[in-house]
């Protein structure tokens, strides 16, 4: 079987290949996507996900968390959703 593409340790054994590896332009991407969320987060843009933590405050304990940047911000669940009414 060719190794041709693959890198080798010095002990002999076969690393990830080139295409695997992650290259400075990969680097560069994840600095712009991380760059670019900072900064919606800071301009009060930002990325909520509804989660429920029924421990904490029972059916009713809803929240938000912004999955860029962490913050929390309390979810009020109307009275119409949890009874259908």
């Amino acid at each position: 079987m060719s190794q041709e593409g693959h890198l080798r340790s010095r002990d002999g054994d076969c690393t990830l290949s080139r295409e695997d590896r992650l290259t400075a332009a990969d680097r560069w991407v994840r600095l712009a996507y991380r760059t670019r969320g900072w900064l919606l987060c800071r301009a009060g843009r930002h990325f909520w996900a509804r989660l429920r933590n029924p421990e904490v405050g029972g059916a009713r304990a809803h929240y938000e968390l912004c999955r860029r940047c962490g913050r929390e911000r309390s979810a009020y669940v109307s009275v119409r959703d949890l009874y259908g009414y």
